[in-house]
């Protein structure tokens, strides 16, 4: 009998009883003793044996165990653990040394906290210690944006195994000892003994999970259709985060009870669950997380499973959307959304090189603004943000007094709804799934997100309406002891960094920024053929006379953003992170989603480069923060970003604009700081800044004086015979970001 029939054996007959022959009295203890060992383990929510990933879901206490056999325990005497949502990703909560989300118990030694925060590292200078277990070694680049808990959300680490192992069976146990109220807990998707670096393999290998195998727990139309129903029904759920964090809703009258449903938050059909292949056992504990029963979660999970939807087998719930790597495009569009998993990470910006520019190509080659580089197969030291991450917290419906007059009005004030605004516009934009109905609902919810605000985020008086701080809708989001306050006679500074006033105002705009993105995904996604397809279509585009093809392979077709203005840049109280974020998390989350952007829907040629800008700073804000240098993705950006301002149009913010083209950013950011630019090595920067600084040249010059004079409509631009080489607002900055660009290639010419 061979290994793996030793084990089948063992699962079906443990104790090895004849079943055609007398119980021997023993024989019948040892199976009474056997029964009462399985109901334990059932109540504690262990896992028979070595099968990844190790769901640890469900709440406080939940624990799962897997068993590894070993022949040869010698020096052994490392661990290494791949952990998805080990962390709190809560500042307050990673912070605090006394809660640990997730332990590990090895045999029957002491509990080991997989906890090693490092995210409340702000600005210059030495990293702090890390807060939680000092034995912990996370690995690089999670380990420089935050560590468990930080910017990454699927985090690798190493740790010393100080519990004895022995020959024979030894038991790994993780536990969810300290619950938040957002998190269903955490899973380990890799696990390895190592002697030093070299991995054991041991008798009992863990295997992988295979989702083409599930089932749907409860079988029948009737368990399908009860499924459907819960899925869909309203006024059902109760959410312990909002009971937590917002008391008593304005359109409720119980204490963290909601209106929204599971549709509402998610896919309309619950297409993402079986997309991203959640688990049955995750789909019946966020069920009952919800206030719903075992069975009434095995229903949903039933419902799931029937599906007639994509289920990629590049995707799982730790396994970021859209996250770039080689070979994406060669796979079914449908299959786009699965990314190429958190394994196509980089472990350091430097391995960008090779497929940045590869052999046989020259530097030139790839920087020519009439070629086109594929961001969606270039990978980076990046983690993208997790299906989790998109989904909202708390839904618009809940999060808005959705019976408000206001709420139900227009982004014009002039037309007023039977229903809340944002509802009617994905109403229209599900029964006309087009890129310009996706681009209407964005454009309009901005508008009326800041409608009537004269308080925002990053500016006092003035902004874009995703940073209104106390426009007419925000004055009734519903959680009632905190609305946004009517600013126009008090002093808007007094709220624009102050969390313990806007945190809500802050939930609201994350609330209804979180839905429409995952609306999108959803309408895109709910087409017998993705609209991701329609970036094959969009033609031509010329400049100076020649033409370049701005379709690719695939890629959301809309002119608007998107992703982008997921950023806490963009719906933080300070305009820097989110409430819950230290800043260094805050940034790399704004920059996270700006590099989304480009790889969905980087412009094709004809928009979207106004947010390149943004894209810019938070690269260089991020190296500043954390002390990485994503050089080559920085490089990659400026590339693409030239390559998208090829278009024809100039001195305009979606043509070659010296806002975004400006040539000092070839040489250094805003302080005169080149570490950004130089990390690729001297010979290499002098390579990229020469041809990137030839083509600039070539392609400004195709623009004529009045194109340029006519420019200054837009702010970017100095008048031609202008002297004003001033610092920029006397904040001593060497390169300006804001208006009056041309001092700046001015200023750059002698460095």
């Amino acid at each position: 009998m061979n290994i793996t029939q030793r084990k089948h054996e063992a699962r079906r007959n443990p104790w090895g009883f004849q079943k055609n022959g007398p119980y021997k009295l023993i024989e019948k203890i040892r199976w009474t003793a056997f029964a009462g060992l399985l109901f334990f383990v059932f109540q504690n929510h262990a896992l028979a044996a070595g099968e990844l990933p190790i769901e640890v879901l469900g709440p406080q206490g939940t624990k799962a165990t897997v068993t590894i056999e070993l022949t040869d325990v010698s020096n052994i005497d490392t661990l290494y653990l791949q952990c998805h949502a080990c962390g709190y990703n809560d500042s307050a909560l990673d912070k605090d040394a006394s809660r640990t989300k997730a332990s590990l118990i090895i045999n029957n030694g002491a509990r080991i906290p997989l906890k090693h925060y490092t995210g409340h590292y702000s600005g210059t200078g030495e990293r702090p210690p890390a807060i939680g277990n000092a034995a912990i070694t996370v690995l690089e680049p999670e380990k420089g944006y935050g560590g468990i808990g930080g910017g990454f959300h699927t985090v690798r680490m190493t740790l010393p195994i100080s519990t004895p192992l022995v020959v024979g069976n030894n038991t790994f146990t993780f536990e969810h000892t300290n619950a938040d109220t957002r998190s269903l807990g955490f899973r380990i998707i890799a696990l390895e003994l190592r002697r030093g670096t070299v991995p054991v393999t041991p008798v009992n290998p863990l295997t992988f999970d295979k989702p083409a195998s599930w089932t749907p727990p409860l079988a029948g139309a009737d368990n399908l259709r009860d499924g459907e129903n819960l899925w869909t029904r309203r006024n059902s759920l109760y959410d312990p985060d909002v009971a937590a964090k917002y008391g008593t809703l304005v359109n409720q009258t119980l204490r963290g009870r909601i209106h929204a449903s599971c549709a509402d938050c998610h896919a309309r059909d619950g297409r993402d669950l079986r997309y991203f292949r959640y688990s049955n056992k995750s789909i019946v504990e966020r069920a009952k997380y919800h206030g719903l029963t075992e069975a009434q979660g095995k229903k949903i999970a039933s419902y799931i499973r029937s599906l007639n939807a994509p289920a990629p087998a590049g995707a799982w719930p730790w396994n970021p959307p859209y996250q770039p790597g080689p070979g994406l495009d060669s796979k079914d569009i449908r299959e786009w959304a699965a990314g190429a998993g958190v394994d196509a990470v980089l472990n350091s910006d430097k391995d960008m090189e090779p497929y940045l520019f590869p052999p046989g190509k020259t530097v030139a080659q790839v920087v020519d603004r009439y070629s086109t580089l594929n961001m969606r197969e270039l990978p980076v030291a990046l983690q993208f943000p997790d299906w989790n991450s998109w989904l909202p917290q708390v839904h618009p419906l809940d999060a808005f007094d959705r019976n408000d007059a206001t709420v139900r009005t227009d982004e014009t004030g002039a037309t007023q709804y039977a229903k809340p605004y944002f509802e009617v516009l994905y109403d229209n934009a599900r029964a006309t799934p087009t890129a310009g109905q996706l681009d209407g609902m964005m454009g309009r919810l901005v508008r009326w997100v800041g409608r009537g605000a004269d308080c925002y985020s990053q500016r006092s008086f003035t902004g874009p309406g995703w940073r209104a701080n106390d426009s007419l809708v925000l004055r009734a989001d519903s959680s009632g002891f905190a609305r946004a306050p009517a600013l126009a006679n008090q002093v808007c500074t007094d709220y624009w960094r102050d969390t313990s006033k806007l945190w809500a105002v802050e939930a609201s705009k994350k609330a209804l920024m979180s839905w429409i993105t995952v609306k999108q995904w959803e309408i895109i996604h709910s087409r017998s053929t993705s609209l991701e397809a329609a970036a094959q279509n969009i033609g031509n585009v010329c400049s100076s006379g020649r033409c370049i093809n701005a379709s690719e392979a695939r890629g959301w077709g809309m002119r608007n953003s998107n992703v982008f203005l997921r950023a806490p840049h963009f719906l933080g109280f300070d305009a820097r992170r989110f409430s819950d974020q230290d800043q260094l998390v805050g940034t790399y989350a704004s920059t996270t989603w700006y590099q989304l952007q480009l790889t969905v829907n980087s412009g094709f040629r004809q928009s979207l480069a106004t947010y390149f800008p943004y894209h810019l700073v938070y690269l260089d804000n991020l190296a500043v923060e954390s002390k990485v240098w994503d050089s080559y993705r920085f490089w990659s950006s400026m590339i693409k970003m030239r390559q998208v301002q090829t278009n024809g149009t100039y001195g305009v913010p979606d043509g070659l604009t010296l806002r975004t083209a400006q040539p000092h950013w070839i040489f250094s950011n805003r302080e005169l700081d080149s570490n950004l630019q130089s990390a690729v090595g001297a010979e290499r920067w002098k390579q990229i800044a020469n041809a990137l600084l030839r083509d600039f040249v070539a392609e400004a010059n195709n623009a004529t004086a009045k194109d340029w004079a006519d420019a200054k409509g837009t702010e970017n631009v100095q008048p031609r015979l202008s002297t004003d080489f001033s610092m920029w607002d006397g904040k001593g900055d060497i390169f300006a970001i804001g208006d009056l660009q041309g001092r700046n290639t001015k200023r750059v010419i002698p460095y």
